[in-house]
């Protein structure tokens, strides 16, 4: 990817980052910047939100190279969503939250996005679910605790770890710090507790 050194005061087209012939413009990031600015206007204070800017900027712009990508490699996989699959998912995620769709579409706008905006995201989702799904095909996945350790019970092997030896080294110095002191007796006691450290060990 190339970053490109325009700014959106210069052109709200100019080129961000370039994939290949993919290009993220400014106006791309200012479409996802704005709605989330907006809300944040009343609950962060000011001095602190041009900061809030530059990370939340930082954020999206990683957020769409890496589903650019992830786009990319779902069709090279052939893998697809249909509109039943994303009208589906909503409507599993409006009972969970005991919703209605008109609630819903007025949430949406509170948040400064479009219902279609959030089809788009949904499906989005669902196509890299799937993707995963597939690259994962029959790896074991870990979803619960109970899962796991269902799994470690079932496996307990794999996880045994053989009996281990663990060596020492025991330095023993026969140098003195006192250079009135008679190096032969400096060995001679330095033996003499080697000789007490190894009788120590053979006994346990």
């Amino acid at each position: 990817a190339k970053l490109s050194n325009k700014s959106a005061a210069e052109n709200a087209e100019a080129t961000v980052v370039a994939i290949g012939d993919y290009k993220i413009t400014e106006k791309m990031l200012e479409d996802k910047l704005k709605p989330v600015l907006d809300k944040m206007a009343s609950q962060v204070p000011q001095q602190y939100l041009e900061q809030y800017k530059t990370q939340l900027r930082k954020n999206i712009l990683e957020q769409l190279v890496i589903e650019h990508l992830l786009m990319t490699e779902a069709k090279q996989n052939k893998i697809e969503v249909s509109a039943e699959e994303v009208k589906e998912e909503i409507n599993n995620q409006l009972a969970k939250q005991n919703m209605s769709m008109d609630d819903f579409r007025e949430l949406l706008k509170a948040y400064g996005t479009s219902y279609e905006e959030q089809e788009k995201q949904i499906k989005n989702r669902l196509i890299f679910t799937k993707l995963m799904d597939r690259k994962l095909a029959g790896k074991t996945k870990i979803v619960t605790v109970d899962e796991a350790k269902k799994f470690y019970d079932e496996n307990t092997k794999e996880f045994e770890t053989p009996a281990k030896t663990r060596t020492s080294h025991i330095l023993i110095s026969t140098k003195s710090n006192d250079p009135n002191s008679d190096p032969n007796q400096v060995k001679t006691a330095a033996l003499a507790k080697a000789k007490k450290l190894l009788k120590q060990v053979k006994e346990g």
